[in-house]
């Protein structure tokens, strides 16, 4: 979310050792938090225990960036998508789509590392 970069240390995984990325784990422990958002499924982590969530509409799973822990609540030029309730943190818009959303993490991967970027899809 700084300076528009995307802070993303893991993506959740089915059946692993390490509960703490563990995607059911995750779901069962944290996902009630946000309760007023239907058909959401948290799918990554940032280091400071915030999340990113799937949530599907009637055709699209739209990502966003879920401020559980209030990290950017002060940041005047960020406007939030889905409003907190219960003070679980504000929500924010990342992608349209998962697609379009792991792109941009790939594009940075390669970036960070030095490799050429394309425009195909991964």
């Amino acid at each position: 979310m700084d300076n528009g970069d995307i802070d993303l240390t893991c993506f959740f995984g089915f059946e692993v050792s390490n509960k703490n990325h563990d995607l059911l784990a995750i779901n069962d422990e944290f996902l009630d938090e946000i309760h007023h958002v239907e058909n959401a499924l948290l799918i990554g982590a940032d280091a400071g225990d915030n999340f990113y969530a799937l949530i599907c509409n009637e055709y699209t799973p739209y990502v966003y960036y879920w401020d559980r822990t209030h990290l950017h609540a002060y940041d005047d030029k960020l406007n939030y998508d889905i409003a907190e309730q219960d003070e679980c943190g504000h929500l924010y818009l990342v992608a349209t789509d998962f697609t379009t959303f792991f792109n941009q993490v790939i594009e940075r991967l390669n970036e960070q590392k030095g490799r050429p970027t394309d425009d195909r899809n991964t």
